[in-house]
């Protein structure tokens, strides 16, 4: 009986023992499938620029979310690359890996992102990455098609950079864009309609206060949001609509570099440098000195010789000074002919031969549109010359001339055709009229309105060279506008920094707020700062008085005081149209204002213009706070200070009905001593209160 009882004994424990082998096997064989599937898996989650276990750039193809970390490993900015990635019936969610780049992932029939970290060696604590998407629509549907469409968190960090917009801010972020075409408008056209669109003067350049910078390749079809609906978000997406021309049929594709360094400015010095070029020369100096005296803002279009001269003559009775008079719509005799109405203008030359004896020079309004009911388009139309014009594509070879491609614009309610500024032929024919205007009436040059890729017809439009991107319009306007020299003004910005020119800011609205009123001014010139538009000239002081209403006096005095502080000054409404009686105080306080653009502020324009210039990487004369401080977190959002190089530091009234105001002084250790009590010294780092009397502002010179 014993014995059995062994028997059995040793039977069940062989039995335990081959079970616990068998099982002991069966969890080596899926500890090894573990570890064999660990280490052959796609890496979903990559990162690029790695140290100590954590990447710069950290990615996962998964959630499709990305991560950008600083030198210090603090999280500076977040982003979704490939938003809104459609579902496709029988593929995988996720990505395949691809053998592009440093990393790349395709998905399949919709698209392939390639990753590629740059190492840059002579930058300190700098890092970049380059994003590449390329479509593949092989066998999609229309609900199946993919588009390029990133997204970057903006509520983490201040952006700047962009495009000027009519409710201008500063950060850009605490303004607004819907989704819409990348390229130059003119958003005053049409009524309130094209309010929300991107304006005349605009890069694809972004910087955060975080460190982060965005720049976007030029031959992207880029559509951009910033916080659209306030969704705290700037998303861009590729694709060709009608405003980017693809006479190659190529599929829509997207490709930027994303760096981070230490701060705004060590970013954006990098990034420019990078991707920019710096002022090749000075504006004329005496523009720099003196105020420019326009006849658009108080005359509109009512214009003749006798209201110029009697403009003239009161700049020389109220005892101003004066750059040049600026000849403003509607002098021509129909648009686009360039011939002075000789009923309106007689004798045009004694005229700009006045303008010469003040010691003041002459310029002309002048546009790139020629109305259709003008003798200029129906001599060339006659004479075959219709390639001077952006024309209408052909649907197909007819052996027949090309066809203008016509345009609507602000004046007249007929159509026009825009001068092709591709074409050299065009652009010596425009230029040699312009040349001869100014020899026959010893005009010294022009003010180049318009230039905007909204212009563009909206027609299949072709130009003699064929753009990718509709805003080279834009660039090859200004490098037109560039030829007659250092006075010259444009209102369109677009890769179109080294040419010399005053760049004006759109027109601006007679009110006090972000409505394209006095708060907005600031903002703007810092915008344009930023873009690498120097010289900046800040529109009318007062505004453009569109209600046909004189701007409100108070209103009138800030703005003139902000103006004081600029490149450069522009009248139209007069200092003497709000006296009554023996009353001058504005005009006492314009000379004032005058005094002090010319004796404390003109010396810093000629520096720190000379800096932009010569200096080993750009720098603004008109500054934001921040870029003196770049790591301090009220220097980053003040949108209604500025600085004059890294010297005079300007806090302007901006509120109607005050005369005090907050400001705060940036740079601790710094001390600044008011300009106009020189024995008071503020120290840099705080706020204070300070009073700004009505013929007053405050401004500070660094100690």
């Amino acid at each position: 009986m014993g014995d059995e009882r062994r028997k059995g004994g040793l039977k069940n424990w062989s039995t335990k023992r081959l079970v616990l082998l068998a099982l002991v096997v069966v969890l080596l064989c899926v500890g090894l499938a573990i570890i064999t599937w660990w280490f052959a898996k796609p890496h979903y989650w990559v990162w690029l620029g790695e140290r100590d276990f954590r990447g710069t750039f950290e990615y996962d193809a998964q959630s499709k979310r990305l991560i950008v970390r600083n030198e210090t490993g603090h999280e500076v900015q977040r982003a979704t690359l490939g938003y809104r990635m459609p579902k496709v019936e029988w593929t995988w969610d996720d990505p395949w890996i691809c053998n592009e780049g440093d990393y790349c992932f395709d998905w399949e029939r919709r698209g392939v992102l390639s990753l590629v970290y740059e190492e840059l060696i002579e930058e300190r604590n700098l890092h970049c990455m380059n994003v590449t998407w390329q479509v593949n629509w092989e066998g999609r549907t229309e609900q199946e098609t993919f588009y390029p469409y990133d997204c970057f968190d903006t509520t983490r960090a201040h952006w700047y950079g962009g495009a000027e917009v009519f409710s201008q801010r500063w950060p850009v972020n605490n303004g607004s864009g819907e989704m819409q075409p990348y390229i130059t408008n003119d958003y005053l056209s049409w009524g309130t309609s094209n309010r929300d669109r991107y304006g005349s003067v605009m890069e694809r350049l972004f910087v955060t206060s975080e460190g982060v910078g965005i720049v976007i390749e030029e031959d992207v079809p880029l559509h951009l949001s910033l916080n659209a609906s306030g969704d705290g978000r700037m998303c861009i997406l590729s694709n060709y609509t009608f405003h980017y021309p693809n006479p190659r049929a190529r599929l829509p594709h997207m490709k930027y570099s994303i760096c981070v360094g230490e701060n705004a400015r060590q970013v954006h010095e990098y990034m420019y440098h990078r991707y920019y070029r710096q002022p090749s020369g000075l504006p004329a100096d005496l523009v720099l000195k003196r105020p420019i005296w326009s006849t658009w803002a108080r005359y509109k279009k009512d214009i003749n010789q006798t209201v110029v001269l009697d403009m003239a003559a009161d700049i020389v009775y109220w005892n101003m000074s004066a750059s040049q008079v600026e000849i403003d719509d509607f002098w021509e005799t129909r648009y686009g002919e360039l011939h002075f109405n000789e009923t309106k203008f007689p004798d045009p030359k004694n005229m700009f031969d006045y303008f010469h004896q003040k010691g003041w020079d002459g310029t002309v309004w002048v546009h790139p549109f020629t109305n259709i009911d003008s003798f200029t388009f129906e001599d060339n139309a006659a004479f075959g010359e219709p390639d001077y014009w952006v024309s209408q594509a052909p649907q197909k070879a007819t052996g027949q001339p090309d066809v203008p491609g016509l345009t609507k614009w602000w004046c007249g309610t007929q159509y026009a055709a825009l001068l092709d500024v591709t074409n050299p032929l065009a652009r010596r024919w425009f230029v040699s009229r312009l040349e001869e205007l100014r020899t026959n009436f010893t005009i010294d040059s022009f003010k180049f309105d318009g230039g905007e890729a909204q212009y563009l017809p909206d027609v299949n439009y072709r130009t003699y060279n064929t753009y990718t991107n509709p805003n080279f319009y834009t660039r090859d306007y200004a490098e037109m506008a560039a030829i007659f020299g250092g006075q010259t003004e444009v209102r369109v910005g677009y890769r179109s920094q080294e040419l010399p020119l005053f760049v004006r800011m759109f027109d601006k609205s007679s009110t006090w707020g972000y409505d394209n009123g006095l708060k907005t001014l600031i903002p703007t010139a810092l915008l344009f700062s930023i873009l690498g538009y120097p010289y900046i000239l800040p529109d009318m002081i007062g505004g453009n008085a569109y209600d046909g209403q004189l701007p409100d006096r108070e209103l009138y005095i800030r703005w003139m005081a902000i103006s004081t502080f600029m490149p450069t000054m522009q009248f139209s409404i007069a200092p003497w149209q709000y006296g009554s009686g023996n009353d001058e105080e504005v005009i006492r306080i314009a000379r004032k204002f005058l005094e002090i653009h010319e004796r404390d502020v003109y010396p810093q324009l000629v520096t720190f213009a000379n800096e932009a210039v010569n200096g080993r990487r750009y720098a603004p004369i008109i500054r934001p706070l921040w870029w003196e401080d770049p790591e301090n977190i009220l220097a980053q959002t003040i949108d209604d200070e500025f600085l004059v190089g890294d010297q005079i530091l300007v806090a302007p009234i901006v509120e109607p009905g005050t005369t005090t105001r907050e400001v705060y002084f940036p740079i601790e250790g710094v001390s600044w001593q008011d300009a106009r009590d020189r024995g008071r010294v503020y120290r840099g780092g705080e706020f204070r209160t300070i009073r700004v009397e009505l013929d007053e502002v405050a401004y500070f010179f660094r100690n």
